[in-house]
């Protein structure tokens, strides 16, 4: 009898998914074409996406390389880095030691971190885990971000020295500003509490648990017998070029995490609560998708969670994005619906986002006009706006200054001792100025 019910089991789940991917085998179609299309008109090398509905993987594909310039094609099991897409992950913990009783969401940070001080002594001691998860500390967008990359000697003891000395821009808890800093401090409260590293928190309590074999920490953590990575990549003068990779290896706990679509697949399930029997607690995961509404929403209409930002739309459509100067990664998924889309690529555009965003448009049936802007095209832009001004600045100043002294030799001109001084200003500012250019002119 028990041998029957498995066979009828198994016979269920298999017509299931049958019945699920010829349901959305339409759209499945138009949208890998649709990623090769944009992936060949916005450069991007390599993209590994996963799509589930319900508890099946609809979709789990690789498409282009792992290194411009080689034959190496991406699949399902290529990793790469996923960025801020950490971050949600970082909160699962907070959310697990909660569900131990180790924690609670309104736990003071002082009370874990007894060095922690921000600008504002009130702020220092109100200051909650909810609050470090959800970018509403009152300091500015990104602040602080210079401590933590390019790759710098400073640790996170750095960091919590360094804090009060960060601008506020706003009230505490009254504006929302994106805050790498505060999931830097969320790890090290993970560590603190359970007595072992962030990176080992996250390796057993998540990738051994929910089977993300080759899901590592940090790119550090890879093994160097897995050589299905795929490598970094920046756009510079029209061309591709490979880079490092390597990014915020001391400040894991805000996006060091590399993963392969396969392996996200599995925590997208978690995400949508239909991965059963994994040791995660449904509701405290269903508490991390909880924005602060008490914040006014963004300008998209979302609002920020522990991890995500959560919208209005959709009966609550949840994603994230996550970039560092060489990766990607996209997440989208509706809980409601069941459905969800995980997407990561091998550079740092934003057309990486756009194109998850469009493939969730495709699997609703609808259509996807959302004007595209790049991140490094706009950069650019601005970059050759600055140039091009201070050149002209540069060329008419020297002009000038060649004009004066003709004119001086000339005997046109008189020359006074006092004017030293603001020959030698001017000259300074226009040293100044050639240094600025050209220190723009070498950013990629």
């Amino acid at each position: 009898m028990r041998f029957i019910t498995r066979i009828l089991t198994l016979c269920a789940v298999i017509f299931s998914s049958v019945s699920i991917a010829n349901e959305y085998a339409p759209q499945l179609d138009n949208i890998e074409k649709s990623i090769e299309n944009a992936m060949q008109r916005f450069q991007v090398p390599g993209v590994a996406v996963a799509i589930i509905k319900d508890d099946k993987i609809i979709l789990n594909k690789g498409f282009g390389v792992t290194e411009h310039g080689t034959s190496e094609k991406v699949n399902a099991d290529t990793l790469f880095g996923v960025a801020s897409n950490t971050k949600a992950m970082t909160a699962a913990l907070i959310a697990g030691l909660v569900d131990e009783g180790k924690l609670s969401w309104r736990t003071k940070v002082i009370d874990i971190i007894p060095e922690f001080q921000m600008p504002d002594p009130y702020v220092t001691r109100e200051f909650t885990l909810i609050d470090l998860l959800s970018h509403n500390s009152g300091l500015g967008l990104g602040a602080g971000d210079l401590m933590i990359w390019p790759e710098t000697t400073l640790g996170v003891s750095d960091i919590l020295k360094g804090l009060k000395y960060l601008p506020e821009v706003s009230s505490f808890r009254s504006e929302f500003a994106y805050d790498n800093l505060m999931y830097v401090i969320a790890g090290e409260i993970i560590a603190r509490v359970t007595g072992k590293s962030w990176e080992e928190n996250i390796q057993t309590k998540i990738f051994d648990t929910l089977s993300m074999q080759n899901t590592r920490a940090k790119f550090s953590l890879i093994p160097t017998s897995n050589s299905n990575v795929a490598r970094a990549h920046v756009p510079l003068d029209g061309k591709l070029h490979v880079v490092g990779g390597n990014f915020l290896e001391k400040f894991s706990s805000a996006g060091s995490v590399a993963s392969s679509v396969n392996d996200m697949a599995k925590w997208l399930k978690i995400q949508l609560g239909t991965y059963n029997d994994n040791g995660f607690n449904k509701e405290f995961i269903k508490q991390s998708h909880n924005a602060n509404r008490k914040v006014a929403p963004l300008g998209d209409g979302s609002s920020y969670a522990a991890g995500w930002f959560v919208y209005q739309k959709g009966g609550g459509e949840i994603s994230h994005g996550g970039n560092n100067p060489n990766y990607s990664s996209f997440i989208v998924f509706s809980p409601e619906e069941e459905i969800g889309v995980a997407l990561l690529s091998n550079i740092n555009s934003s057309y990486v986002s756009y194109i998850g965003q469009a493939i969730n448009e495709m699997l609703h049936k609808n259509e996807y006009n959302r004007s595209i802007k790049d991140m490094n095209k706009s950069a650019d832009l601005i970059s050759i706006l600055i140039i091009c001004t201070t050149t002209l600045i540069i060329l008419s100043t020297l002009y000038f200054m060649i004009n004066c002294f003709r004119e001086i030799i000339k005997k046109e001109r008189k020359f006074h001792k006092k004017d030293i001084v603001g020959i030698l200003k001017l000259l300074v500012s226009l040293l100044f100025i050639i240094g600025v250019t050209y220190c723009i002119y070498l950013i990629q």
